[in-house]
């Protein structure tokens, strides 16, 4: 299971604008940072809301069922490593 596309282009944009804000504060344009930072929290919270729509539909049995076979496969790995 893995975050839906927009979630994750949301994810990817907020860190582009958080590089750009911190270049922009590097450069002492503390004018363009601030608009930056303005446009980062307005994605933040489209973020969030995605987040909270997509929590809503989760299976959460399926989302315990994955995380106990992911755990499975590390344990198994790792017994191979140590052999």
């Amino acid at each position: 299971m893995s975050l839906p596309p927009e979630i994750r282009e949301l994810c990817e944009r907020i860190a582009l604008l958080r590089r750009q804000k911190e270049v922009a504060v590097d450069a002492s344009e503390f004018d363009a940072a601030g608009r930056i930072r303005t446009a980062e929290k307005a994605l933040m919270r489209r973020r969030a809301a995605a987040v909270e729509t997509w929590a809503a539909e989760l299976d959460v049995l399926a989302l315990v069922e994955e995380v106990e076979a992911l755990w499975t496969e590390v344990d198994r790995l790792r017994g191979l490593i140590g052999s």
